[in-house]
């Protein structure tokens, strides 16, 4: 739903999110809103405060977009397969380094490997022939 009213260029309505909690989240997902927004760079979001919170967008079936706080593949990775819809990646200043963070971003052919134990993966529910599985990524 969100990828399509992004494409459509539809206007959302989300909150960024700078308290690393996952209670925080569970009210959020109540709200009159399309999308949270979880700023792991700006915020001290730890590995555990994103997984926790990004859990509890999905559980109540929310969106999360989470802003990371660099482009590097390993945290990227860890993001993606915590069941994080979209990335935002900061900072990004070249073509070169946009088309690094794609390919960092994708599993399959030209892209990261596939781990089908994620939450992402659906903890091996999703196939692994997952070549076109991959994530939104929104940078700036």
């Amino acid at each position: 739903m969100l990828k399509q009213a992004l494409k459509n260029k539809q206007s959302l309505t989300g909150t960024f999110i700078k308290t690393p909690h996952y209670n925080v989240i569970e009210v959020l997902v109540h709200a009159s809103t399309d999308v949270l927004y979880l700023d792991a760079e700006h915020a001290p979001f730890s590995r555990q405060d994103l997984d926790t919170c990004i859990l509890a967008a999905r559980a109540g079936g929310m969106p999360v977009l989470v802003r990371t706080p660099n482009d590097a593949p390993e945290t990227l990775l860890n993001v993606l397969d915590m069941g994080a819809d979209y990335v935002v990646v900061p900072h990004v200043k070249t073509a070169e380094q946009l088309s690094a963070i794609v390919k960092n971003c994708h599993y399959g052919a030209g892209g990261r490997g596939y781990s089908g134990s994620s939450r992402f993966a659906g903890y091996t529910t999703k196939p692994e022939d997952a070549s076109l599985i991959g994530a939104t990524i929104l940078a700036c």
